[in-house]
């Protein structure tokens, strides 16, 4: 479409997400916190069940999403009482689920205490009520951040605190700091990440190679 088509008439939008361009997957919150899915499910990570392309929304969830992110081919969302929840393509087990195997509908694979959800390619993120960085997945380049380049088939802490907020896409990873904190530094599991930031600012590319950024 070369101009904006109207999708959903009202009760739109508290959030959404949109895959990689060769991926398309899309995701919307209605404001009544149900989940909405559309486009590519080869993998089932639409959640609906199937495998089926949806040319149209189809309703996921019924109430409670506050969150929802999209890698490749897989979909994390997060409810109101802190649960994450996962879909789609597991082959590096990066629905966090301690399998490898695809899922078609929603799993529970984090029971609480998660505030943010990310996630990007095939691996996941998240961040916990205390601050804390974990993350699950693919890790070739790095992406977990957890200083090795080994693939982590269980959730993995990768900061232990001052983390507000965390995005991914592709092979890297973003930290926010929490802007409620002083400036510190970023403990990472076993190095720091930029030392001495100001809160509330972007603190680093877990995938970069600038030792300012990444002190392994």
């Amino acid at each position: 479409r070369p101009m904006p088509v109207k999708v959903v008439d009202a009760g739109v939008v508290a959030a959404y997400a949109v895959g990689h361009y060769q991926y398309g997957s899309s995701f919307f919150i209605k404001t009544d916190g149900s989940l909405w899915a559309m486009g590519l499910n080869n993998h089932g990570q639409l959640g609906d069940g199937t495998t089926e392309d949806r040319h149209s929304p189809v309703k996921v969830v019924d109430g409670g999403v506050i969150a929802v992110a999209t890698g490749f081919s897989h979909t994390l969302f997060l409810k109101e009482d802190g649960s994450v929840w996962a879909m789609g393509r597991n082959s590096y087990y990066n629905l966090g689920d301690g399998t490898n195997q695809n899922r078609h509908s929603p799993v529970k694979v984090v029971d609480s205490g998660v505030v943010a959800v990310a996630a990007a390619g095939a691996h996941s993120q998240i961040v916990k009520t205390d601050g804390s960085l974990w993350s699950v997945g693919a890790n070739d380049f790095g992406q977990l951040g957890d200083g090795t380049n080994a693939d982590r088939n269980a959730w993995t802490k990768v900061l232990d605190t001052g983390v507000r907020d965390v995005a991914a896409e592709g092979p890297s990873v973003f930290v926010f700091a929490d802007p409620n904190k002083a400036p510190t530094d970023l403990t990472l599991t076993p190095g720091t990440i930029l030392e001495n930031q100001p809160a509330g600012t972007i603190v680093g590319d877990l995938n970069a190679s600038d030792t300012d950024a990444f002190l392994g």
